[in-house]
């Protein structure tokens, strides 16, 4: 028998009046009305679900509350322990931990032993700091968050929790971070050495990320991508600091932002995990344009990587694009053509994000134009990109029938429209020009609502 899929419960209540009129109107007989019924969980697995999730909450913050209490308890004695007996309460802390959760796990109540490993965790990256205090370790402080990530890392693998995930996730961001913007003098370490002449871009980060993308795609779990993949954009977004060319941070991030978006669009139709990718890249390209979009920033801006950054969008670009080929082409000779046609969906609806890769590549460029010229161009370049991503996200909303793109899209427009007046007209428009803004904005927000209401009536009646 098939695995009962999840219902909350107010949308079963719901789905079992809908079945019981239509099962009056004689639209469905009782048996399918009970068919239809036994493919989701039942009301009392929904209820248990919900408060298993609601004591799980309460278990991780008595867990957090509990381990700062004992580094208080320990801490108040510290200085009079000897060291023999600091390492011998360390030690016996983390075995006496870990050995509660795997009973626990072992005799059937997995949510206690969720909440004591997540517990051991703490204690374990405590224990870390204490023993380096015990022996006056004075070493590079971000080791010691990766190694406290090394020893999280297994755990949240194996229990494939989401506090553990996301514990991981803090830990492994603090220490790259850390290594790329505080250290990136030294240069960068390969297999324990340091080269000083390569740049320290940390690229164990995202070999150590993977494993949790793996996991989220294996349970197609939003979350899990979410915490994830916002880790490795965080990741990307520090390698011009690595590089040493912060001054192409703005195009970079740009251009991060319309990858994101194109390999979002590579999802099936409708797929929830591309939602984080276009959150993301969202975020990225629409807050890497703003600034783009002002006289100020490209009467300032001048760089000599602009011709590398180009090539690197278009190498990027470019392999998402051979990708697909292939794959459509190995699909077509395995007779596969359903399949191959769903890849040529997917090319046709990355077309937006792919023109968006090559509006950066035309910005990057654009500064090496002498004079007001470059200037001008790149204005009204990134201005049309903006409105074009706000078009393409209300579009998207429309297509996928979803209402946050849609209302994201208005709310960026609103954006672009409040940059312009501060840009263009704040100063000459004063008081009235403000009010006849927030009027244009009000007009075509009412707009929005009445046009996605109306929809709305005509897709469901």
């Amino acid at each position: 028998m098939p695995e009962r899929r999840p219902l909350s419960v107010e949308i079963r209540a719901w789905l079992q009046k809908e079945l019981a009129l239509w099962q009056q109107q004689d639209l469905l007989s009782g048996d399918q009305v009970r068919a239809i019924l036994a493919q989701y969980e039942s009301e009392q697995t929904a209820r248990q679900n919900s408060q298993n999730v609601f004591l799980y909450s309460l278990g991780g913050l008595a867990a957090l509350l509990m381990a700062a209490a004992v580094l208080l308890l320990v801490s108040f004695n510290w200085q009079e322990i000897p060291p023999a007996g600091k390492l011998a309460v360390i030690f016996g802390s983390l075995i006496l931990t870990y050995a509660t959760g795997a009973f626990a796990w072992q005799i059937g109540f997995p949510r206690v032993a969720e909440v004591v490993f997540f517990f051991a965790a703490l204690l374990y990256g405590a224990a870390i700091w204490l023993i380096a205090q015990i022996f006056h370790m004075s070493a590079h402080y971000p080791d010691g968050y990766f190694w406290w990530a090394v020893g999280v890392l297994p755990l949240a693998i194996i229990l494939d929790t989401l506090p553990l995930h996301v514990l991981f996730a803090f830990l492994l961001g603090t220490w790259f971070s850390t290594e790329i913007i505080g250290f990136r003098h030294l240069g960068a370490v390969i297999f324990g050495w340091r080269i000083p002449a390569a740049p320290n871009i940390v690229l164990l980060a995202p070999i150590m990320a993977a494993p949790g993308i793996w996991l989220a795609y294996r349970g197609k779990s939003f979350a899990r991508l979410g915490i994830y993949l916002s880790l490795i954009v965080f990741w990307i977004s520090l390698q011009p600091v690595a590089w040493r060319w912060e001054e192409t941070s703005a195009f970079f991030i740009a251009a991060v932002g319309s990858m994101l978006l194109i390999l979002g669009e590579s999802h099936p139709p409708r797929s929830p995990l591309s939602i984080p990718y276009r959150v993301l890249g969202v975020i990225l390209y629409g807050g890497a344009l703003l600034p783009l979009s002002f006289t100020w920033f490209n009467d300032w801006y001048k760089s000599s990587h602009v011709l590398l950054m180009t090539l690197v969008i278009a190498a990027s670009t470019g392999l998402v694009l051979a990708a697909a080929e292939f794959v459509r082409f190995r699909l077509l000779e395995q007779g596969k053509k359903d399949q191959a046609d769903l890849v040529v969906d997917i090319r046709q609806r990355q077309w937006f994000p792919l023109a968006l890769a090559g509006v950066i590549m035309v910005l990057a460029l654009l500064p090496a134009v002498t004079g007001d010229v470059g200037i001008v161009l790149a204005l009204l370049v990134a201005n049309a990109a903006m409105i074009g991503l706000a078009i393409w996200l209300m579009w998207v909303g429309l297509r996928d029938d979803r209402g946050q793109p849609f209302v994201a899209g208005i709310v960026y427009f609103m954006i672009w429209m409040f940059a312009r007046y501060a840009d263009l007209f704040g100063i000459v428009g004063g008081m009235l020009g403000a009010a006849a803004l927030f009027a244009t904005c009000g007009l075509l927000i009412g707009g929005f609502a009445w046009f996605w209401h109306r929809r709305k009536q005509v897709l469901h009646g």
